[in-house]
């Protein structure tokens, strides 16, 4: 780790260690299938031991996702996709990328203690949290020195982990463009609680487009309680065609499929009827039954981030402060 023996140097033969360090050969030999387990070195017939050329500490990420996938109603579509962004960046870039899952309060979870066992063995190159890791406080997965870390969520609590955040106060400005840009002029929100997407900036921003979106068009509903996106869109639906909603932004993609079985339920033309605008974590989208307009966010590009934040860190170099993604359409993504 300190660089005295660099990645495809040779180690010296085990007599000479043993006689070096003035133990058995049995212990030297130990030590170095340990080193091979954990990935360090390499034995090489004819040659001896080798020290990798990729070690472990320079190279291997894990991505650290707070809930269980069994745990459906808490395993958002979001978690799905950054798993699957990992595994894609792993293959592409050639970079082990591990991920582990339930990583929170509970310290009987077998990930939780294959990911201490990384960290106490300088097995790792940084550390990604899916989300704020404020559960992980006073433990060596967020606090132990000499590992980068980034987390993706929209403030930098800690000044050791930089934060990549979605703009979504963009996300909502470009939904609320494309949908004025198609002459809508009445638009309902459903959104996830805990968001600060409709405050008062997003009352300017619906005034200064000549918009209309009262509070009662304004919902937040849990991911849950998803199912509930049907009935409120179809109470939505209710008054006559003048008056009720000609667009919808829905900005939680884990609400979409109920959200649009409620069109369907009222018998609700998209987008003739209504224009539909939906969230979506590229490249992955689900199947939609109506022709929407996905907007959101590349989640290969946001690990990509995550990777170059945790690089400049190993580097030594400063970095602080929230990285914004820009949402993007999905007939902006590149191939």
């Amino acid at each position: 780790m300190r660089g005295e023996y660099p990645p495809g140097s040779k180690l010296p033969f085990q007599a000479e260690l043993a006689q070096s360090f003035q133990v058995s050969g049995l212990t030297i030999q130990q030590a170095m299938h340990r080193l091979a387990r954990e990935g360090f070195v390499v034995a090489r017939r004819r040659v001896g031991t080798v020290v990798v050329p990729k070690l472990p500490h320079l190279h291997n990420l894990a991505f650290v996702l707070p809930q269980d996938p069994l745990n459906t109603d808490y395993f958002s579509r979001f978690f799905t996709v950054l798993s699957n962004a990992a595994r894609y960046l792993q293959d592409k870039q050639d970079r082990p990328i591990r991920v582990f899952h339930n990583i929170n309060r509970h310290s009987d979870v077998e990930d939780r203690q294959q990911l201490l066992d990384l960290i106490n063995a300088h097995q790792l190159a940084g550390i990604i949290f899916a989300m704020h890791p404020f559960l992980l406080e006073g433990t060596p997965i967020l606090e132990q020195a000499g590992i980068p870390r980034v987390a993706i969520m929209n403030c930098q609590e800690y000044p050791q982990v930089p934060a990549i955040a979605y703009d979504m106060q963009s996300f909502i400005r470009r939904a609320l463009d494309h949908l004025r840009s198609r002459g809508r002029r009445r638009i309902a929100v459903l959104a996830p609680p805990g968001t600060d997407l409709l405050d008062a900036r997003f009352e300017a921003e619906t005034v200064k487009r000549g918009i209309r979106c009262p509070p009662h068009w304004q919902q937040l509903i849990l991911q849950s309680g998803a199912v509930g996106a049907c009935n409120c869109v179809r109470l939505l639906m209710q008054d006559p065609a003048a008056t009720r909603p000609d667009g919808l932004i829905i900005a939680d993609d884990n609400l979409v499929e109920h959200a649009l079985a409620g069109l369907i339920a009222e018998q609700i033309r998209v987008p003739t009827d209504l224009e539909v605008v939906v969230h979506c974590n590229f490249p992955w989208p689900p199947t939609e039954v109506m022709p929407v307009t996905r907007l959101g966010f590349d989640s290969r590009e946001v690990l990509r981030q995550c990777i170059d934040l945790i690089d400049q860190q190993r580097r030594g170099e400063t970095v602080s402060g929230v990285t914004r993604v820009a949402p993007v359409f999905e007939s902006e993504l590149s191939a």
